[in-house]
């Protein structure tokens, strides 16, 4: 079942932010010129835990530029065409360990981009 938002990125709609509580895996399109931040705010989801470590994974061959702010993991992602399943992982100071998804279609630059919360 979807539930939530499809966008389309030409309406510059520049907020790519996840809440883990309602999303475990979220789908997005970019188009393959484009090198964009997506981020998940843990903050809710964690009740005052502190994030020790932000891994972001995939199997292809895609860049991926992660940062962690306090409770948000964020990544810079960009790559050619294709479709990528990006997982991000967070260790808390308590020892819990989560996952969450981004499946990110990278389309050719004259196609429209668009995003979908799952």
């Amino acid at each position: 079942m979807r539930v939530g938002l499809r966008v389309d990125d030409e309406m510059n709609l520049s907020d790519r932010t996840i809440n883990p509580l309602t999303t475990r895996r979220a789908v997005f399109q970019q188009q393959e010129n484009a090198a964009l931040a997506y981020s998940i705010d843990y903050t809710a989801m964690l009740n005052g835990d502190a994030i020790t470590a932000s891994t972001w994974t995939c199997r292809d061959a895609i860049t991926i530029t992660p940062s962690l702010n306090g409770q948000v993991a964020s990544s810079k992602i960009s790559g050619k065409v294709g479709n990528y399943t990006i997982v991000n992982k967070i260790t808390t100071a308590s020892g819990q360990t989560d996952e969450r998804l981004i499946v990110l279609t990278i389309r050719a630059n004259d196609e429209g981009a668009q995003r979908d919360y799952i």
